[in-house]
């Protein structure tokens, strides 16, 4: 049974504060058995960890069990989620985090795609899906937001990423950007976002930031 997305998720989970339903959903996944240890729990992650750390829990070393069931080296696969537990990777940066081989990497990748466990995203605006500058990832709430609610009339909703402008790039201050969401609609950016997990509301600073990048010229050209 494939995962849940976070909408359907939210049936199992029932009421909460965003924040609580967004954290029970980011531990717990999307799988109903794993969803359902969490409803009401003001501290969704601690609930599951008693679950999945007690040897007396109903989850105890559910993840490791269930993973050297389907594979043959789950320690290899285990290595590669940890590297992508805290954000998308791309190639290189995957190797290195997790240890395993360039050579041997894309089968284990590819395994985890097929289990649902991992994501193969590549530049919204590569509409073919043909660019070797790949990112892997876990989760895709906000973009499905998007998605979901046709904000901006975008047809086509991913994120994007690419050199820095020259000047940044000159100065050192940094050689690559990364936009967590842009939509695009016939060819054009319609909406462009950003997305942090912060208590507070963001600093209209971070829309120059934004800006600067450029994405529309990028597109253009």
């Amino acid at each position: 049974m494939r995962a849940l997305d976070f909408w359907r998720a939210t049936e199992v989970l029932g009421p909460g504060t965003p924040e609580q339903l967004l954290t029970a959903y980011a531990v717990a996944g999307g799988l109903p058995r794993y969803l359902a240890v969490v409803p009401g729990a003001e501290d969704p992650g601690g609930r599951l960890a008693a679950a999945c750390l007690d040897p007396h829990g109903p989850l105890f070393d559910e993840p490791r069990a269930i993973l050297a069931q389907e594979l043959e080296v789950p320690h290899t696969y285990f290595s590669i989620l940890s590297a992508l537990a805290s954000g998308p990777r791309p190639w290189g940066d995957l190797v290195l985090r997790s240890g395993v081989e360039s050579s041997r990497l894309a089968r284990y990748l590819q395994t985890l795609e097929d289990l649902g466990l991992v994501t193969r995203r590549v530049p919204v605006t590569d509409a073919g899906g043909v660019s070797r500058d790949r990112l892997y990832a876990i989760e895709d709430i906000a973009r499905g937001w998007v998605r979901r609610t046709g904000h901006a009339a975008a047809t086509r909703v991913g994120s994007w990423w690419g050199p820095a402008l020259d000047e940044f790039r000159v100065s050192g201050a940094r050689t690559r950007e990364e936009i967590d969401i842009v939509g695009m609609a016939r060819g054009r950016v319609t909406v462009i976002g950003e997305v942090r997990w912060r208590s507070k509301p963001l600093d209209v600073g971070i829309l120059g930031d934004i800006r600067l990048v450029g994405l529309e010229e990028l597109v253009a050209g």
